[in-house]
């Protein structure tokens, strides 16, 4: 039987990842409990719901109560959040995932410790009243709720006699119909879990993970599935999942015993995971895709670096080393709307973090910046000159990167639109380097030699 197990492993890595403070405001959340926040559910550029779990701030860490859980919602892109909590509160059991389909409607899914049994909880009304859903689970722990659009989700759940339960809905939840097991491969045996709240989404496409790190994957909403093997060589659980518009699914396995990860790639047409472990592999990771950009962005935290990448994890390029403000998770709908829970606090989470749409926006979005750039001597020897000009004013980043990626040099500029810069390349390595100007709107890349 599954318990609160994962949960508590989980918390020391929602407790250690950063992200650099500049780019985000703070925005009051102020949990109707003291609330541990997990999961922000992205609807629109307007609205979004989250969600935390109860307790309190004991010797540095958040000591969970499965008794109370409240909830946030927005419905002006961030700037002010309204709370709640749910009916099941002072029943112990794991509030184990959100979804959200509009301003007015959500999805939890809550496991009873008493007996097992899982049941959907939603609201109409923005979260005023919650119901029990027109669906009977039973003693199924659910790991996953999802909707594609207003019409049709997915509830994924653990495995009984070694199948998994899963069941689709087609008119927005009013009535849900079970996948035959016959449309599901069947599990290894009754312990190969789902893993809680680990899945991604591309269009019509979701794919989940296992205890044993095996994916399945639908391409049709849910309604049938197959699975890909775990990736070879795999220690531990993958434990980060996600997937971009070309189709690639990428998954990280964090190693218990040695606090490492390994990073995996593989799309639906491919027979195998491609392994692409980054050499500084230490700690655990938390990465995503920004949709619509073809980007990735990755936290470390064995480090205080901030990583993108432009080449499906091929490559990453260090954007920032700053750590002044701790987070939890993070999520992101496009370059320009994200979210991440402020770390926790004696009084729990209070603060919503709301992206600003920063510099950090241009290095996402696959936009090449509108402006005049000359970069000169080339090669250069002690002094690079870097000159740009644009016709708008804006806050502008120069970037200097090795050919691994690393940052060598930053310089961050409010409110202008121009830039005239003289930087010391005199104790850089030879070699190739990138210089990269951008803004919220774009970025513009030059590479020069250095000798």
């Amino acid at each position: 039987m599954k318990t609160r197990k994962f949960t508590l492993l989980l918390m020391y890595f929602l407790l250690a990842n950063g992200l650099f403070a500049q780019f985000w405001l703070k925005q009051n959340i102020d949990f109707a409990l003291p609330s541990l926040g997990y999961e922000i559910r992205i609807v629109d550029d307007a609205n979004a719901w989250s969600w935390g779990r109860g307790g309190a701030f004991s010797s540095g860490s958040w000591d969970q109560s499965y008794l109370d859980y409240s909830f946030g919602r927005t419905t002006d892109g961030g700037e002010n959040w309204s709370s709640g909590t749910f009916p099941f509160n002072g029943t112990e059991g794991d509030l184990t995932s959100m979804a959200a389909t509009s301003a007015a409607k959500a999805w939890v899914s809550f496991v009873d410790f008493s007996t097992y049994e899982s049941t959907i909880y939603t609201t109409n009304n923005g979260g005023t009243s919650w119901v029990e859903a027109n669906i009977q689970v039973g003693a199924n722990w659910v790991d996953n709720i999802h909707f594609f659009d207003n019409d049709n989700g997915v509830i994924i759940a653990d495995p009984a006699s070694n199948e998994f339960n899963i069941w689709t809905t087609a008119n927005g939840g009013d009535t849900w119909q079970k996948v035959s097991n016959a449309n599901i491969p069947n599990a290894t045996d009754n312990d190969e879990y789902g893993v809680q709240g680990v899945f991604a989404t591309q269009g019509d496409k979701i794919w989940f993970n296992t205890y044993n790190n095996r994916v399945y994957y639908s391409e049709d909403k849910g309604k049938a599935w197959e699975v890909w093997d775990a990736p070879q060589g795999a220690i531990g659980l993958g434990l980060q999942m996600t997937s971009d518009e070309e189709g690639n699914v990428y998954l990280a396995v964090i190693n218990f015993n040695t606090g490492r990860y390994q990073f995996f790639r593989r799309k639906n047409s491919q027979s195998e995971w491609t392994n692409i472990t980054p050499p500084d592999n230490n700690k655990f990771i938390y990465f995503t895709s920004i949709p619509g950009t073809g980007k990735l962005i990755q936290l470390n935290n064995s480090d205080t670096k901030t990583r993108i990448s432009s080449d499906r994890g091929d490559s990453w390029m260090v954007v920032d080393s700053v750590d002044a403000s701790r987070k939890n998770f993070v999520f992101f709908k496009d370059a320009v709307t994200g979210y991440a829970f402020s770390a926790v606090t004696a009084s729990g989470t209070k603060e919503i973090l709301k992206y600003s749409g920063s510099p950090l926006s241009g290095l996402l979005s696959s936009v090449i910046l509108d402006v005049e750039l000359t970069t000169y001597p080339n090669p250069v020897s002690t002094t690079v000159n870097v000159k740009m000009k644009s016709n708008t004013y804006n806050d502008y980043w120069i970037l200097i990167n090795d050919l691994d990626g690393n940052l060598v040099y930053k310089k961050e500029y409010a409110h202008i639109n121009r830039i005239d810069e003289q930087v010391n390349t005199e104790n850089l390595p030879s070699g190739v380097y990138t210089i990269t100007v951008c803004n919220s709107k774009g970025a513009m890349s030059k590479k020069i030699l250095k000798i």
